[in-house]
């Protein structure tokens, strides 16, 4: 995803188009990554965005362990810490 970002940003840094429209999260990885980009988020819409990782159709276990191991590292603030690390603000909220 982020090389299609990465290409729709240049577009707009070269006045090509006027905006890309993208997620947070991708932004944020893609402004740490050049702090001097001349870019700027104009707006948000305020709703939640899911992400999801794709298992074997009928592996409940998996699920369930992937579920319980994001529920600890979000109660042991982990989630926050590595949003923070990566992105500079809490994006698993």
């Amino acid at each position: 995803m982020l090389n299609g970002f990465s290409k729709s940003v240049e577009l707009v840094i070269n006045g090509q188009v006027d905006a890309t429209i993208n997620d947070t999260a991708t932004f944020l990885d893609y402004v740490k990554n050049k702090p001097d980009a001349p870019v700027k988020m104009a707006a948000r819409d305020g709703e939640k965005h899911y992400s999801a990782a794709m298992l074997k159709k009928d592996d409940a276990e998996v699920a369930e362990r992937i579920s319980k191991a994001l529920e600890e590292l979000k109660k042991e603030g982990k989630l926050k810490e590595i949003s923070m690390k990566y992105f500079g603000e809490d994006v698993s909220q």
